[in-house]
């Protein structure tokens, strides 16, 4: 038994609705033929129980969970008045069977690729490339839109993303995705790939370089889906034009640009400056050393060469001079070659006297003296034995003078 009481206000109807439950849901459905703000309420006792609104629609349904058997006093608003329909049903189904463009999963719609809508009420109309469109909205009305392009058309020669350029002659709403390849329109939106959501009055440029991805296939298909709304207070007329073009470099951009060129830049030169710091550094070390070994390999090589007397000991090494090849220095001082040039390795100065052997006086004393080395070294050994001969006679004088003493 079924009992209705209809309360008018305005446009909203208040619905007093009492029946026995014979079946688990009562469905409220309203049906409008303009595009308006729609909404369902359920109320027990002044209670809300359940609600259903939706913005701009021409169709609204709502499920109410009922108790086989129980009596119900139920207070129902539909806005706006239009045609409505109450009924008890066993099962949830989908509003309107999906208009036959979808399937019904769980009481909702899974429309077809070329659908869309509560209950796939909506055919998407697909372009490939096109300069412009027409369209005609009324008040709140909605319409869905396609516009595909081969990725060769949406990059440069330098393989960087252009930018869609959108354009039209009145102010309308806009949602735009980016539909990638072997992608659904469904889940482009729901992995929420938008690149555009507000109002447009003139001209806007979309960026989707952050959503967009490569494929092997330059002739592999891109899709913008499109959803227009027309929130005018009356029906409108809408020219919308679509151009690609490169993206252009902002002053920004520019900025940024510059700033990293001119730090690459001075990274660069204070490499170079390191480098070529560290090579001269080299090279003066290695201009040092020579110039550090040279002169003393020169001058050990021009001291000359001599036998030295018996029982005489090298100053460096403290060994008979006798046992080794020697050398005289412009000093008049007898050593070892090898001890005396590896001292010259250390040291400048003679062992002995500490005279520098590396003055330009000392290296011009030993050239002349190299030319007239053998006289030089005869001239010396008979200085010495000069000085020798009155100290033996001395000696011998002594030897003799005492051996006359002890004689007697």
């Amino acid at each position: 038994m079924y009992q209705v009481f209809l309360f008018f206000l305005a446009q909203v109807q208040c619905i007093l609705y009492q029946f026995n439950a014979t079946n688990q849901y009562l469905l409220v459905q309203n049906e409008v033929e303009q595009w308006t703000q729609m909404k369902i309420q359920i109320y027990e006792h002044n209670v809300k129980q359940s609600e259903a609104i939706d913005n701009y629609e021409k169709y609204l349904q709502i499920y109410q969970n009922l108790t086989i058997g129980q009596y119900y006093e139920l207070e129902i608003v539909i806005i706006p008045e239009a045609n409505f329909k109450i009924q008890q049903r066993n099962q949830k189904d989908c509003p309107k069977q999906c208009s036959n463009n979808g399937d019904c999963i769980n009481a909702n719609c899974m429309c077809y690729e070329s659908f869309c809508g509560s209950r796939c009420q909506f055919e998407i109309k697909s372009y490939y490339n096109i300069q412009q469109y027409n369209i005609e909205l009324d008040q709140f009305e909605t319409q869905y839109f396609k516009l595909q392009y081969q990725q060769s058309d949406l990059i440069n020669e330098q393989g960087q993303t252009k930018k869609l350029i959108v354009s039209t002659n009145n102010t309308i709403d806009i949602q735009v995705y980016l539909v990638l390849p072997y992608q659904s329109t469904l889940t482009s939106i729901q992995n929420e790939y938008i690149l555009y959501n507000k109002s447009l009055n003139e001209i806007t440029s979309i960026d989707f370089s952050s959503f967009y991805q490569p494929f092997s296939s330059s002739s592999i298909i891109y899709t913008f889906f499109f959803i227009f709304q027309n929130y005018n207070t009356s029906k409108q007329r809408y020219l919308i034009t679509f151009e690609l073009k490169n993206q252009e470099i902002t002053f920004q951009d520019f900025i940024l640009v510059t700033i990293l060129s001119v730090v690459a830049f001075i990274i660069l030169l204070i490499v170079i400056f390191i480098v070529r710091r560290r090579c001269q550094y080299i090279q003066i070390s290695r201009l040092k050393y020579s110039d550090h070994q040279q002169p003393k390999i020169d001058i050990v090589g021009q001291l000359p060469i001599i036998s030295p007397a018996k029982d005489q000991e090298c100053i460096i090494c403290l060994d008979l001079l006798e046992k080794y090849q020697c050398r005289f220095t412009s000093c008049k001082h007898i050593f070892h070659d090898q001890c005396l040039n590896e001292w010259l390795q250390i040291q400048q100065t003679c062992p002995l006297c500490r005279e520098n052997l590396f003055e330009e006086e000392a290296i011009k004393t030993m050239k002349i003296r190299n030319l007239s080395s053998s006289s030089l070294v005869a001239g010396q050994f008979s200085i010495i034995q000069s000085e020798r001969q009155p100290i033996q006679q001395m000696i011998l004088s002594r030897s003799m003078s005492n051996r006359l003493a002890a004689f007697q």
